[in-house]
Order: structure tokens, then sequence, then C-alpha cells
């Protein structure tokens, strides 16, 4: 299983993603450490960074509630569509 994680690249198809997206990495991440994450945001055509200080590689069991606030943040600034009636946009 190692050998198939670490052979898993899919830099080039980031590049290809057509929707906003959200890269979190905890600062104290040793398996993937957030400078990976950075550069996978700034190749997404959309892509966003988030660090988060203090948490790990499992930053949403070890840091859930900053996890999931700055998610929550990140999939309400997509909610105002002018282009879909009911959306408060």
């Amino acid at each position: 299983m190692l050998r198939a994680a670490s052979a898993f690249d899919v830099t080039e198809r980031i590049a290809s993603l057509a929707m906003p997206t959200l890269f979190m990495a905890g600062n104290l991440d040793g398996m993937s450490p957030p400078e990976t994450s950075h550069r996978m945001a700034e190749r997404a055509p959309q892509g966003r960074y988030a660090e988060i200080d203090g948490a790990a590689h499992i930053s949403n069991v070890d840091s859930g509630d900053r996890f999931s606030a700055r998610l929550l943040e990140f999939l309400g600034e997509g909610t105002e569509r002018p282009d879909i009636p009911g959306s408060n946009g």
C-alpha cells in the first residue's frame, strides 16, 4: 500500500479541476507537508489553500473544530449565485 500511495501522482490532473477546490494542511503534518498542499492549490485554476496551526496529518480529527470551521467557510463562499433562484444571490 505504501508503494501504491507513493506512486500516486495527480499533479497533471489538478490543472483540469473546473470547480473551486480547497486544499488544507496542518502545519505539523510530516506525512504530507503544507508545502505540498500549497503547491496543489496553486496548480488548480480555482484552488484555495488553508493551513491549520497545530494540526498534524489528520487535521479533521486532531483539530476538528478549526478544520470544520474552515471547510464550512469555504463551502459557504459558493452559496450565493445570482443565476440560481433562492441561493441568496
